[in-house]
């Protein structure tokens, strides 16, 4: 068995494989005298409806094409308990068949984001959870696979108003999905590359579309973001994450206050890309809850300090093992597991069509 050998690998090689940790760190030591740990003050119970949203997706790829499962689900938490959800998913084939991690993640995204608008404005306290940083969730894509900017702009002026309306009809789906779609088929025999890319733009411009709605500063103190992980170094410029060395050289529940950034790095031509690169975005580490993880919180357009760290402590009392109590539930409602794939491709009867592995 292949695992018996790699066992015998590690355990031969242990030290040498500790040691190259060892050297990651290195020089930690003089971090510590820097980093200004802070003790909440005294944990508050949130008065206002607390909504944890998040997201989940698979996809089987087939040979010319990929089934993709998304869903997202909202979880309003008030006074402890469960009081109301929102629920948004589909199953469907991505089409065109072109960067499919890319844009599943998208779809998921922009019903996360339609999730937070429409809780938004289920009431006008409601303090949202989003799981993960906004700082990462700008698209992860190339702009050489982006049409031209002449080309850009028409379909911005042609869709735009579609995504807006949509928006305010409280549409908890992607729009985007079938207007993509049909523009690649219109465009495929002229130039296949530049349909794919024609159909992409589209999806991109309508998550942007949410994506600056959610940003809106209307919303001022009614947004967080909440990560458990990052690649970020921008605090300590170290060899590991920030994020990594607040997990190991901090102890019990604390905070500290990295500062105010923007998405002006990670920005493109994209007209709405312009709008959001200058939110400022202010950047906290907390530990809700002793022996519990550091997480990232990031929060738009920050009221005051002050606020942020009475928000940040308040929290610390509907933690669930150091995560938001909604956001770890939703977590659990959306995970769309391998077993939930198989039953929807044998209910749309593909499920015999190959994949290209079947030989393994």
């Amino acid at each position: 068995m292949l695992m018996d050998t790699i066992l015998e690998y590690v355990s031969s090689r242990r030290d040498k494989i500790l040691a190259k940790l060892g050297s990651i760190t290195n020089g930690d030591g003089e971090i510590i005298e820097t980093i200004e740990w802070k003790n909440f003050p005294k944990s508050i119970n949130l008065e206002r409806i607390v909504v944890g949203i998040d997201g989940g997706v698979n996809y089987r790829e087939f040979k010319g094409y990929a089934i993709i499962v998304v869903d997202a689900e909202a979880i309003f938490l008030d006074e402890g308990k469960v009081m109301h959800e929102y629920r948004a998913g589909f199953a469907d084939i991505i089409a065109p068949y072109w960067l499919p991690v890319e844009r599943s993640r998208m779809y998921m995204n922009i019903l996360e984001l339609r999730l937070a608008l429409k809780s938004l404005n289920h009431q006008n306290n409601t303090l949202i959870l989003l799981d993960g940083s906004l700082s990462n969730m700008l698209p992860k894509v190339q702009s050489r696979y982006l049409p031209s900017f002449s080309e850009t702009m028409m379909l911005y002026d042609k869709y735009i108003n579609i995504f807006r309306e949509s928006i305010e009809d409280g549409i908890l789906d992607v729009v985007s999905r079938d207007i993509s779609f049909d523009v690649f088929l219109s465009k495929k025999d002229e130039d296949i590359r530049m349909a794919q890319r024609l159909a992409l733009y589209i999806e991109i411009l309508e998550y942007m579309v949410c994506f600056s709605a959610v940003l809106n500063p209307r919303f001022s103190g009614r947004i967080i973001s909440i990560a458990k992980n990052s690649s970020s170094r921008r605090l300590f410029r170290s060899n590991i994450s920030d994020i990594g060395l607040l997990e190991y050289l901090t102890r019990g529940r604390g905070y500290l206050r990295e500062g105010i950034i923007t998405l002006a790095e990670k920005g493109g031509y994209l007209p709405l890309y312009n709008k959001v690169s200058r939110v400022p975005i202010a950047v906290y580490y907390a530990r809700l809850e002793e022996n519990g993880p550091v997480l990232r919180i990031e929060i738009p357009y920050e009221k005051s300090t002050k606020d942020s760290i009475k928000i940040i402590s308040s929290l610390s009392s509907i933690s669930a093992g150091g995560y938001p109590y909604p956001l770890r539930l939703a977590h659990e409602e959306v995970s769309v597991k391998d077993k939930d794939l198989e039953d929807i491709i044998r209910v749309m009867g593909i499920y015999a069509t190959r994949t290209g592995r079947e030989i393994l």
